[in-house]
């Protein structure tokens, strides 16, 4: 059974409630490919592309793009430098507050995104 980006935020959601770093990083993380996977249709027209991570954000934030889009991409760019810091720097501390501006980036994407 395939989910949806909206299945993806829900998760994060749910995992950011959690007492637990590992929740808030894990749920930093979905919050992350929930946004990257609902931009894509949004981005290129068909969520059948499948562009890189730095792709979808250039392609968002390029100087000839609507500034709706460009929102959209410095959205996703936060959510993804936060997916890497979640994913990435383990040693250091993730707080509660790391997840919550990624959950609200990831939600604004959404909210713009689902819009057009």
């Amino acid at each position: 059974m395939a989910i949806t980006p909206d299945d993806l935020l829900r998760t994060a959601d749910e995992l950011a409630q959690g007492d637990r770093e590992s929740d808030w990083r894990n749920a930093t993380s979905r919050a992350y490919y929930a946004a990257y996977h609902a931009c894509i249709p949004f981005a290129f027209g068909s969520e059948s592309a499948e562009p890189g991570h730095r792709e979808i954000a250039d392609t968002l934030t390029r100087p000839a793009a609507a500034m709706q889009s460009r929102s959209v991409g410095y959205l996703l760019a936060q959510c993804r430098a936060l997916r890497e810091r979640a994913d990435y720097r383990i040693s250091a501390d993730f707080l509660r507050g790391d997840v919550n501006t990624a959950l609200r980036a990831s939600i604004s994407i959404f909210d713009i995104v689902q819009a057009v």
